[in-house]
Formats: structure tokens, sequence, C-alpha cells
């Protein structure tokens, strides 16, 4: 069940759900995240899943960013999120955004037990090129309550590859092979 404005506010009361700093904006079903001013740019001609040593990126620190058409960068919320092992959460792009041709989010969903910033995968569709400014409402998350809690939540798992991230983090499918 997706939880309303209502018990997105009860379960934060509730510390189930923890967001810092503390949103301007709970909308009806989510609640707005910004943009930080951290940036990865693939360096990598080549990537090669299985080679760790392929995975080249050029880290940026940057108040405005244009990305170039087609181009491709990860990006992080300013916003950390705390989920317990009962509440899961997705991120999604807002449509101001697409309807400008930048998919801001490709693959946000986050686990039950959750802790870090949230990384985007960002990408120019457009044939033009767009400036982006640190500080904007570039994603919503949306929250769930979990029917039953999880046997084993994110923050517990020996295999949780991205949790307690505070900067974009890049893939690290790597890890699988």
């Amino acid at each position: 069940m997706i939880l309303s404005d209502r018990d997105i506010l009860k379960q934060i009361r509730l510390k189930n759900i923890k967001i810092t700093p503390c949103p301007e904006k709970i909308e009806g079903s989510s609640v707005d995240l910004t943009l930080s001013n951290q940036f990865k740019r693939l360096k990598s001609q080549m990537i090669d899943i299985k080679d760790k040593n392929t995975f080249e990126y050029e880290e940026i620190t940057a108040n405005e960013l244009i990305f170039a058409p087609g181009e491709f960068i990860l990006a992080s919320t300013v916003e950390n999120i705390d989920l317990s092992s009962k509440i899961s959460a997705f991120v999604a792009g807002r449509s101001s955004f697409a309807r400008l041709g930048l998919s801001v989010e490709n693959a946000g969903f986050f686990d039950a037990g959750f802790s870090g910033t949230a990384t985007l995968e960002m990408c120019n569709t457009s044939n033009r090129p767009i400036k982006i400014y640190a500080g904007v409402k570039i994603c919503q998350i949306i929250f769930f309550e979990m029917k039953s809690r999880p046997k084993v939540p994110y923050n517990k798992k020996k295999t949780a590859k991205y949790n307690y991230q505070i900067l974009p983090g890049g893939s690290k499918i790597y890890e699988e092979n």
C-alpha cells in the first residue's frame, strides 16, 4: 500500500521513515527530494561488467551542470533516507523534467532497511543541452508499508552493496560475478 501524506507524517513521527534534512514539501503521496551538487560521469570507453577496473568515473562538484544530448550522469539527493524494516520506497523522476527530455531515475527501488542518499541515474534523452542546478526539487520518493517484515532487512544483509552511500554511487555489478 502506498502511503499518503498523513501516513508518511505518522511514519516519520514513529521513526520508521527518517529524512535528513527534513523535507520542505510532502505531497499527497510522495516527498520531493532535492539535487545535491555531487555528480559522477563515466570515463570508461568500454565497461566490462566483470572487471571493476573498467568502471572509471569522473567526480564532479558543481552548483550547475549542463547535460549534453544523450549524456548519462549519476547524481545524488541532498536528503539522506533511513527506512525501518517495515517500510520500502521508490524514487521517481518528476514529470516537469521528463517533459524536457531529462530522465531522472531508472532504478530507484529501496528495500526495507535502506539508509543513505538516493543515487539518481540521469540521462538527457532530448536533442538539446539541458542545464540543471543543485538544490532543485529533482525527484519524489514514494513509500510503502510492508505487509510483513523481510527475513533480513537491507541494512543487515552482507550483500547490501549500496547501503550507507552518501554520494552518487557507481555500479557495483562486478561484485555479483
